[in-house]
């Protein structure tokens, strides 16, 4: 089997202090194998002359070779030149000797290498050239993964030469595992090239930012990790948060500060500040107080099976109990319920059924508390129902209350509704019950007992019903309606005062209502009239109601505007409508087929027609027209009787006690005498073609008059002008 050509494990301290290196020399047995007609073993020595020739002097470096003294001898493992500066001449020297004979043991070259080169301290590059795999110990590319686990801050570039696929895989693994790159030579030519190429990374390394500046870690008290919550902030400003487990820390990559990071474990809670400087690696290692770990688990009874119970943990803080809880803790049925918390006293409150219980505990520092909770002996109730015995069960509404001292409890424990298809499963605590229920216009009490561990079945016979589908139409479109109604039922032949439920008729469909066996009306409103439609629900039998409101429409006609009181009587002398509308506009009623009587008043005039109503829909038109006294219109149309005819030279009075007026037609003159009220003077007024003439009051007084008569006149003569 192939093994390796050369490995060279080139280290050097890329970031602090001067450079190291160190060749680790492979003469295992396959070294002798050909290529292209020349031994491997030459090659490499060839390879490894012009390396060492011309290496960099500032670099220090040494020679590790490994089987080369013994057959078969997995630590044959020799540093035969150790590190340092001048050592090119002896390491020369040495490889001129070298003689192929054992095995290749790459894991435990690896381990010695990093011992001698303290990788711990110092940054590494490892260059490594092969041409085969392990044949000591297991695959090398995990003891490169475990090196890096360890802290080990290296990187590998490895070189395959002339190997297969199954090697090349191997190879580029070790390579990717520490951050290098993998090289496939074919022949001497490319060997030499890719040597080359990696000895250039190691004399000129880069200068590479650190990926994370910042690593926090947790333990407890004593030392042990645990998993962890940060929150990191800077100037108070929340920035990032992480998580750091057992086996894997927090890494962030942050700007240069100071940052508070506030770490939380448990219900423990712990702050810390820490200095960043970019490209530097700050550890932060948070300390947390000792805990204890709790299970809790539950049952009805001791010794009996475990139950899921729910619970919450409280803190005890000086003998008194915290308000607030600290996460639940709810028991299972296989497992108990494990909860880590820290040192200290505890109750644990919790419910099972209707049960509840408290139980006080304690947890010490990395001891583990059990907790057993014994909540009580339950039983369950299986609920069904059905209309009659052996009939089809039913769903309907039921809730359960506790029965003590022969008392029926104010408060139900919880709702047991009955189904079609299974019954209702209730667990309750042992004791006794009452159930109460109701299906449609039927209510039921039920009483039952819980015993322990036993399931008690519950049926009740809630009474038969039956279904009503309701609907209704409009007999002057045949179309159906939608309105109001209700259905009461009928006892001893009268209709209760309480409907036991609505049924609206619907456009496009019946409603339905599941009622009790028995006798109902139906009262459904159309308009402003109502009907009442008796029916009977029979036992599993669909009852459809269904009724048509006959409609008849009156028009009036008045001689002027104002509004009409309508009253529409039976044949038997009911009133059976009355309503106020205004007059031209119609008045559609809904009526039972058979006649009836209208009287139609606008304002006094009365009108009144006989109608009758049939299936369908009528109309009546009504005219009001007004009467006039026939006495009043001959009388009005006749001449005045013993009326005095005109005397032209005879003076007319008219007076009183204290007032007179005269008139004299011949002069065209006009006199009033009278008393002035405040004084009792006599006042004389003459009004003639003269003018107006005024006695018995005061010249101002006079005027004052004057000027009113005179418009008085000129609003006289104005008039006549116009006439």
């Amino acid at each position: 089997m192939k093994r390796f050509l050369v490995l060279f494990f080139l280290a050097s301290i890329l970031l602090f202090g001067a450079n190291r290196a160190i060749i680790v020399f492979d003469a295992s047995g396959s070294m002798w194998g050909q290529i292209g007609g020349k031994a491997k073993i030459d090659i490499a020595k060839n390879a490894l002359q012009d390396v060492v020739k011309n290496w960099n002097s500032n670099t220090e470096l040494g020679l590790m070779v490994y089987g080369h003294r013994k057959k078969g001898d997995c630590n044959d493992i020799e540093s035969v030149v150790p590190v340092g500066n001048d050592t090119k001449s002896a390491i020369l020297k040495k490889v001129a000797t070298i003689l192929p004979k054992g095995k290749t043991p790459i894991s435990r070259s690896l381990k010695l290498a990093a011992k001698e080169l303290k990788f711990t301290e110092d940054k590494a590059t490892i260059i490594l050239i092969s041409d085969g795999k392990e044949t000591c110990d297991l695959d090398p590319c995990n003891t490169a993964k475990e090196l890096k686990k360890q802290g080990i801050d290296f990187v590998t570039h490895v070189i395959g030469f002339n190997v297969d696929k199954s090697t090349d895989k191997q190879l580029a693994c070790i390579a990717n595992a520490t951050g290098g790159e993998y090289f496939s030579a074919k022949n001497a030519k490319e060997l030499n090239s890719a040597i080359k190429s990696v000895v250039k990374k190691v004399e000129k390394p880069k200068i590479v930012k650190l990926k994370n500046n910042l690593e926090i870690t947790a333990h407890e008290e004593g030392g042990k990790p645990v998993k962890a919550y940060h929150r990191l902030y800077l100037d108070e400003k929340f920035v990032k948060s992480c998580r750091s487990y057992v086996d894997n820390s927090c890494k962030r990559s942050l700007k240069a500060g100071v940052y508070t990071i506030k770490s939380e474990y448990n219900k423990f809670k712990v702050i810390n500040k820490v200095e960043l400087k970019e490209n530097k690696l700050t550890k932060l290692n948070v300390i947390f107080k000792r805990t204890g770990v709790v299970e809790f688990s539950a049952s009805e009874s001791k010794d009996s099976k475990w139950i899921r119970a729910r619970g919450w943990i409280y803190k005890v803080v000086d003998g008194a109990v915290s308000e607030s809880n600290l996460g639940s803790a709810h028991t299972q049925k296989t497992e108990p319920t494990k909860v880590r918390l820290p040192a200290g006293k505890y109750v644990w409150k919790g419910s099972y059924n209707h049960f509840k219980k408290e139980v006080p505990f304690e947890i010490k520092p990395g001891e583990t508390t059990k907790v057993h909770i014994i909540m009580g002996q339950t039983g369950i109730v299986e609920i069904s129902a059905s209309e009659s015995k052996g009939g089809k069960w039913i769903s309907c509404y039921g809730w359960i209350y506790p029965v003590i001292d022969g008392e029926v409890g104010e408060s139900n424990v919880g709702t047991a509704y009955p189904q079609k298809d299974k019954p209702r499963r209730v667990r309750l605590p042992a004791g006794k019950y009452m159930w109460k229920g109701r299906y449609n216009s039927f209510e039921k009490e039920v009483p039952f007992e819980i015993k322990p561990g036993e399931t008690t079945k519950v049926h009740i016979i809630m009474g038969q019903t039956g279904i009503a589908k309701f609907s209704a139409s409009d007999g002057s479109t045949g179309k159906w309606i939608r309105d109001y109604g209700w259905v009461y039922p009928v006892v001893d032949g009268e209709i209760g005062e309480s409907n036991v439920g609505s049924a609206y008729p619907r456009k496009d469909s019946e409603r339905s209502l599941r009622l009790p066996v028995g006798k109902y009306v139906w009262k459904v409103k159309f308009g402003d009239f109502e009907k009442i439609v008796p029916f009977e629900v029979k036992h599993g039998k669909v009852t459809k109601v269904h009724t048509v409101f006959n409609t008849f429409i009156i028009n009036s006609k008045c001689p002027s505007s104002g509004s009409v009181h309508y009253e529409i009587y039976a044949s038997s002398g009911q009133l059976v409508y009355s309503k106020d509308l205004r007059c031209g506009k119609s008045l559609k009623v809904a009526l039972d087929k058979g006649d009836y009587t209208l009287e139609a008043k606008f304002k006094n005039i009365l009108q009144k027609a006989k109608f009758s109503v049939k299936d369908g829909s009528g109309k009546l038109d009504i005219e009001f027209k007004e009467v006039l006294n026939k006495d009043e219109l001959i009388k009005a149309d006749m001449p005045k009787q013993n009326e005095p005819s005109p005397k032209p030279k005879v003076k007319e009075k008219a007076q009183d006690s204290a007032n007179s007026l005269q008139i004299n037609k011949k002069e065209n003159s006009l006199v009033i005498k009278g008393k002035d009220k405040r004084n009792g003077n006599s006042v004389s007024v003459k009004i003639g073609n003269g003018g107006i003439e005024i006695e018995g009051i005061s010249k101002e007084e006079q005027e004052k008059m004057k000027k009113s008569l005179e418009m008085i006149k000129q609003m006289g003569q104005m008039l006549n002008n116009k006439n």
